[in-house]
């Protein structure tokens, strides 16, 4: 009978279980060219631990990233389109490139609204449940210079999602991204801070978005589309701003409506 050998498998509580368990927490796919061209040129504090490519994909643009990474000492791995498949998900806007990164995206909000420097203005997302809204939000928010987006557990996609960074363009990496448990709740801590609470509304008789000045303490709440603001949420808001449109247009994208409001409210006018 032949002796089994048994694997050195690290237990669920031991030291070297729980640092790779929160490695792998920590770790991110990313996919598009864009994407993984700003991780290697501006958002160099990411540790990139290895970059997959399409054996059959000759752009250009691949070519240069894969020769940044080669000098850099990061692992390049030729795969076949099957295989680089399985690991995005997403054949259709993986543009046969897809790198894993270690860092952390988020920061927690009670934290940063405890520390010293908790000012600005941000944005709020409410129910805002599409990863490529959410991506093109983060974008122009970014572009804009607005200081933050505020991220509730529920009702908004998780920022790691491949399809939602690849939307922004590689901006998630740069843009400070503040996570809280609920909104109403973060909102109301906010607001004891000092932090005025303003709400995008349809309503006319809101106050025209172009004739509103932005106070440096200010959070900026975006809703769902369909059913606009939660109860609670408009119950926090100390006033409303409204996107002033043409008759023949009823409403816009939450992705259009977060542009005009970033440029709006971002420092990038001043």
């Amino acid at each position: 009978m032949k002796e089994v050998k048994q694997r050195n498998v690290p237990e669920m509580d031991s030291p070297e279980y729980l640092a790779k368990k929160k490695h792998f927490e920590r770790m991110i796919t990313v996919y598009g060219k864009n994407a993984v061209s700003d991780l290697l040129h501006v958002h160099r504090e990411w540790t990139i631990e290895r970059i997959l490519v399409d054996r059959d994909n000759r752009s250009e643009a691949i070519r240069k990233i894969v020769q940044t990474a080669q000098k850099r000492n990061i692992q390049v791995k030729e795969m076949t389109r099957e295989q680089l498949t399985r690991i995005s998900r997403n054949k259709d806007e993986d543009q046969g490139i897809v790198a894993d990164v270690v860092g952390n995206i988020e920061t927690d909000w009670n934290s940063w609204l405890q520390s010293a420097t908790s000012t600005g203005r941000l944005i709020a997302l409410d129910g805002v449940t599409n990863p490529v809204n959410v991506g093109m939000i983060i974008r122009s928010a970014a572009a804009a210079g607005v200081d933050g987006i505020l991220i509730p557990d529920k009702g908004v996609p998780a920022m790691n999602q491949p399809l939602l960074i690849k939307a922004s363009a590689g901006t998630v990496f740069g843009m400070k991204l503040y996570r809280c448990p609920e909104l109403a709740g973060a909102l109301e801590l906010a607001k004891s801070s000092g932090f005025q609470i303003i709400g995008l509304s349809g309503d006319q008789n809101a106050l025209n978005l172009l004739d509103h000045k932005p106070g440096k303490k200010a959070i900026y709440v975006l809703g769902n589309e369909s059913v606009g603001l939660a109860e609670e949420v408009q119950q926090l808001c100390n006033s409303f701003c409204r996107i002033p449109m043409a008759k023949m247009v009823e409403s816009l994208n939450v992705a259009a409506a977060a542009t005009l409001l970033s440029y709006a409210i971002g420092t990038i006018r001043e």
